[in-house]
């Protein structure tokens, strides 16, 4: 090890003091790192977002296309029932199959019209700006629906009339997501309509509507 000189003599014959370092011969000389700076890029942030926008229409489109699939089956056994209860539940799939199909169809539209405008008056600082203020989705869980009944007296507590029965079943919409329940047998001598299966939603908007269909045959 070395010392650096403690202080240096003036023309009087002083010494003034200074700084000293200590370092080992054998030492690098010291360097300064060299500072690094980390940038989001607004065209490489809109790219991610691009592509995320791309699956999910892409994912959409496969439901699109499972559903119409789906409804040419229904149609195959609607024509080929012999049983009513079998009529009944091909009947069943066929609406919701035309319901998820125009569900799908109409998001898929307005997700093309919202991509238009979004190019055509994007600007290149605001490109960052949906993602940093877009809200997530959460999960929607619906149990134990009940729909009361109300029928005339002379049907219900004097017992007159012919039994009527019903097969009914119930629609829900959040969005582009539709779910239907099981298909219930309702006549006079019950006061509600039960539905027993849980009904859930995965991504359900912050501003969710939720809409309720009720059909019987």
């Amino acid at each position: 090890m070395s010392r650096a000189p403690t202080g240096t003599a003036d023309a009087g014959g002083a010494v003034a003091p200074t700084l000293g370092v200590l370092q080992s011969p054998r030492d690098p000389p010291a360097t300064l790192a060299p500072r690094v700076s980390a940038t989001c890029d607004p065209s490489l942030t809109a790219g991610a977002m691009d592509k995320a926008r791309e699956g999910s229409d892409t994912e959409l489109q496969r439901k699109l296309d499972h559903e119409i699939r789906m409804r040419d089956g229904a149609c195959k056994l609607l024509a080929a029932c012999s049983q009513r209860e079998q009529a009944l539940e091909a009947t069943k799939s066929l609406l919701v199959c035309n319901s998820r199909i125009l569900s799908y169809m109409g998001e898929l539209q307005r997700r093309k019209e919202a991509q238009v405008l979004e190019k055509t008056g994007r600007r290149p600082s605001d490109s960052v700006q949906p993602a940093q203020h877009s809200p997530c989705r959460g999960r929607v869980c619906i149990s134990d629906l009940r729909i009361p009944l109300m029928w005339k007296d002379t049907e219900y507590f004097k017992n007159k009339g012919d039994l009527h029965r019903w097969a009914v079943f119930l629609l829900l919409q959040i969005g582009e997501q539709i779910q239907d329940t099981e298909m219930v047998l309702v006549d006079r001598t019950l006061t509600d309509i039960s539905f027993q299966n849980n009904v859930l939603f995965a991504e359900a908007e912050p501003d969710f509507e939720l809409r309720l269909e009720l059909y019987g045959a």
